[in-house]
């Protein structure tokens, strides 16, 4: 027999589990006025230097940003943020129909601010509580970046933020004390151990999104029997 229950009908930890998730991210390269680490040869093709300081006058190169966006199109409950749409960079604080936008979630562009999910209709251009410093990549990264002549796109360590009944909770870049993500190499295959941390995390995550489920079905034991 099948019986259907809520996450309501069960006893759940009182202390909340840290989530982590890697979220591919495209990595994108668009030139600035400013000054940044990133310099490019206009003239050669993925020809990039680091911190290379451009000399006054000089048309032969310019400075870029580096931006990172998910593939997971921006949604009205995600306004206000930043967004890119091709080349396209804008502060969307209002919902478009048929637009299609990516959220920036890291940059080396100093001028972004980021927004929390559920809190962002009340953020104001300062750093209010619903604002931050938008994350950044490391230096040894950037300087990667630019040796192998550019970075289509990398994974991302996301940690989950729970919210409330009011504000949902949301995955947010992993940050260290200098406001730095946390970049792996795009992985394409998962150990057995990773895999059942996968599933355990997505059976979870359903129990906490109501879904419906069997309530006599036993995880451990499918792994078990199928990993």
């Amino acid at each position: 027999m099948v019986e259907q229950f809520s996450r309501s009908s069960i006893l759940l930890p009182a202390t909340k589990i840290k989530q982590m998730e890697r979220k591919k991210a495209k990595v994108h390269m668009l030139p600035t006025n400013s000054k940044s680490s990133v310099l490019a040869n206009l003239y050669e093709e993925n020809k990039l230097s680091y911190n290379v300081s451009l000399p006054h006058g000089s048309g032969w190169a310019g400075y870029q940003y580096l931006y990172f966006t998910t593939d997971e199109k921006i949604k009205e409950d995600d306004l206000p943020c930043w967004g890119l749409n091709g080349i396209d960079i804008g502060y969307l604080s209002s919902f478009t129909e048929g637009a299609v936008w990516y959220e920036i979630i890291a940059s080396t562009d100093p001028e972004l601010i980021g927004y929390i999910p559920g809190n962002r209709r009340e953020a104001d251009n300062g750093f209010s509580p619903a604002c931050y410093k938008m994350p950044k990549p490391s230096q040894s990264f950037i300087e990667k970046y630019c040796k192998l002549g550019g970075i289509d796109e990398v994974d991302v360590e996301c940690e989950y933020e729970y919210g409330t009944q009011s504000n949902p909770g949301y995955f947010k870049p992993k940050i260290d004390s200098h406001n730095t993500i946390t970049i792996h190499s795009i992985k394409d295959s998962w150990d057995k151990e990773e895999l059942i941390i996968k599933m355990k995390l997505a059976f979870n995550e359903g129990l906490q999104q109501e879904a419906s489920v069997d309530f006599n079905f036993d995880l451990d034991k499918w792994i078990e029997e199928n990993l």
